[in-house]
């Protein structure tokens, strides 16, 4: 399963982005170690793309068309305790996918959405505040 959720019904959600070797760019402008192939990615497996009557878990669009789905990635977190005064904070991680054939992952506002930017500084891995509040002892 992916760790990211993708809910378009295009090259992105097909096996290393490309079908009959098309399009070219994915072919042509991606890992110089690997032939120039652009994503190993597999397919999508609870695609938007997926066909009526088909296994698909997830929850449909008004229009009958299947959410795009991933299953998540469960990671520990990292605590820490840092800075004057002394703060505790959390660690967090992302994976960003699909590509376009540069490497790029389309961040745009509808893309990337965090709820409290004043306690979350975004850079794929972000460190956030926690709530001081819910400490004890000295």
């Amino acid at each position: 399963m992916w760790p990211y959720t993708y809910d378009a019904c295009d090259i992105g959600t097909v096996p290393n982005q490309t079908v009959n070797g098309l399009p070219i760019a994915v072919t042509e402008g991606g890992d110089s170690g690997q032939g120039g192939i652009l994503s190993f990615l597999p397919v999508q497996r609870l695609s938007r793309c997926t066909c009526k009557g088909k296994s698909h878990l997830g929850p449909m669009h008004a229009d009958g068309t299947f959410v795009g789905c991933a299953g998540p990635e469960i990671d520990m977190f990292k605590a820490q305790i840092t800075g004057e005064p002394l703060t505790g904070q959390v660690s967090q991680s992302a994976q960003w996918g699909p590509f376009n054939a540069g490497y790029i992952w389309k961040n745009t506002s509808d893309n990337e959405i965090i709820p409290n930017p004043s306690i979350t500084v975004l850079n794929t891995s972000a460190v956030t505040n926690t709530n001081q509040g819910c400490y004890e002892g000295g």
